[in-house]
């Protein structure tokens, strides 16, 4: 395939290349054989790596800070990811246009500590829960501000409803 294209390079997340327009559609063929070749269901599983399993009454603002040394976050060096297993649903509605976003608040007994969180792209799971339901949790630390009060939130990233 490389002696289709002039030119190619990019940073490691990235594939950019030159190529004359009459090779399109061989290199796009090409790309297809190699794509049915090596990229198996296995591959193609999405993976959500969990970093630390922790209680909600670790959750503080020194801990946030402490994770905020280690920023900027991004590619090679991605944000720390939590779990927290059997937190109670106090409050949930959906959020945003449509309600494509769940807005929670959970906590976790014997403490009274909880926290408000956000799940981007969770609104359909308005209808599989309510309050009082245990959830296990999967999520970064958030500094919310909002009228001037500054509080953390948890950023789900996943749930599921424990066996």
């Amino acid at each position: 395939t490389e002696h289709l294209l002039i030119d190619a390079g990019g940073h490691p997340m990235a594939a950019g290349f030159t190529i004359e327009t009459r090779y399109l559609k061989i290199l796009k063929s090409r790309l297809e054989e190699i794509a049915q070749r090596e990229l198996t269901e296995e591959k193609l599983k999405k993976v959500l790596k969990i970093d630390c399993e922790i209680d909600l009454e670790e959750i503080n603002w020194e801990l946030y800070d402490k994770i905020c040394q280690f920023s900027p976050f991004g590619i090679g060096n991605p944000e720390p990811v939590f779990l927290t297993s059997g937190v109670e649903v106090k409050e949930i509605r959906p959020v945003g246009m449509d309600g494509k976003h769940l807005k929670l608040a959970v906590s976790r007994q014997p403490s009274a500590v909880s926290f408000d969180a956000i799940a981007f792209g969770f609104g359909n799971w308005a209808a599989k829960i309510e309050p009082g339901d245990k959830l296990d949790i999967v999520y970064n630390l958030l500094a919310d501000s909002w009228n001037g009060q500054e509080r953390l939130q948890l950023k789900i990233k996943d749930l599921k409803i424990p066996q």
